[in-house]
């Protein structure tokens, strides 16, 4: 008996469900998300509803920001939100973070930080601290830690935040802010690992271990720098504010263990994004982007390179 196996976006193209018809759609793929014609499913989406793409959702192991800005650069008009664990992010992926920093593309990415690489069984991730030593190591952690929030500010990025798993309502708020940024937005939210990370735990950050004398309630080690007169906005195109903004949002990121505070440490609006970069030199970037320009006919390009070709032929003696 033949049995016919379809993928999940071939069966799409057959059976086009009514129901999607005019409604702004998400689309959740990886590079290998692709028809058997290898066409892949962000084209077959585009094509298939016209302009209902809002989202774009693309899990790649390491590879989130640059990957991600690549997309965004071949379409500037889709809203992408990366997202990615601390391990991946500023580990195999720390060299595609700062390359993603550089040009300053209108795009969130948003990192788990637990401190472990919890889907393969605790080992000490990136921003584990030098000498902790959580449960599931044999030994305390040899390695100095990323310090998120100063790398991202140091390589490009113009918003940079930190937020709370367990501080639901701040974190949606700073999830918003981070969306509505006009430039490259960073979130480092602080994910408590209940299976490998022993040390920062749910109790560790809301200071179960700390009782105030007087009051005998715990005291929470995160406090919001919102509830504070901490200004994290450059206002003025002047190097010397620039400057000023970065150095305050640096030394205030590295705040540890009795205060870890959380909100919006640098926004600046004030750089140039990438998009307008890109039309001062192309005026119809934005119109006609290269994502949504045809290449192909019937699987066949329509591109002509046979003059190029030939400029660069050898020719045998």
């Amino acid at each position: 008996m033949n049995h016919k196996i379809m993928t999940g976006i071939e069966n799409l193209k057959t059976n086009l469900p009514e129901y999607l018809k005019g409604k702004r759609l998400g689309l959740l793929a990886n590079p290998a998300s692709v028809d058997k014609t290898f066409t892949h499913s962000l084209d077959i989406i585009n094509r298939l509803f016209p302009g209902q793409l809002t989202a774009l959702f693309s899990p790649q192991h390491g590879f989130y920001a640059e990957k991600q800005d690549n997309i965004l650069q071949s379409n500037p008009n889709l809203e992408i939100i990366a997202v990615g664990g601390d391990g991946d992010g500023l580990g195999i992926g720390a060299g595609h973070f700062v390359a993603a920093g550089r040009r300053n593309v209108n795009m969130t990415y948003i990192i788990f930080d637990n401190a472990v690489y919890g889907l393969t069984k605790g080992q000490a991730s990136p921003t584990l601290k030098l000498g902790e030593k959580t449960k599931s190591l044999p030994t305390p952690n040899t390695n100095y830690n990323v310090n998120p929030i100063g790398l991202a500010i140091a390589s490009g990025f113009t918003f940079a935040a930190r937020g709370y798993s367990y501080d639901v309502r701040q974190l949606k708020d700073l999830i918003v802010a981070a969306v509505k940024h006009k430039g490259l937005a960073f979130l480092d939210v602080l994910q408590p690992c209940p299976t490998y990370n022993d040390i920062n735990t749910k109790d560790w950050f809301s200071g179960e271990d700390r009782i105030d004398e007087t009051t005998k309630k715990p005291m929470p080690r995160i406090y919001k720098l919102e509830d504070t007169d901490y200004d994290p906005v450059v206002h003025y195109s002047d190097e010397t504010e620039l400057n000023q903004k970065k150095t305050q949002a640096i030394v205030k990121s590295l705040e540890w263990d009795s205060k870890i505070p959380t909100g919006i440490f640098y926004k600046n609006e004030l750089i140039t994004p990438y998009t307008r970069r890109l039309t001062d030199k192309i005026p119809n970037y934005v119109e006609n982007p290269s994502a949504l320009q045809n290449i192909s006919k019937n699987n066949v390009p329509i591109t002509k390179i046979n003059q190029i070709l030939d400029l660069y032929k050898v020719q045998s003696s």
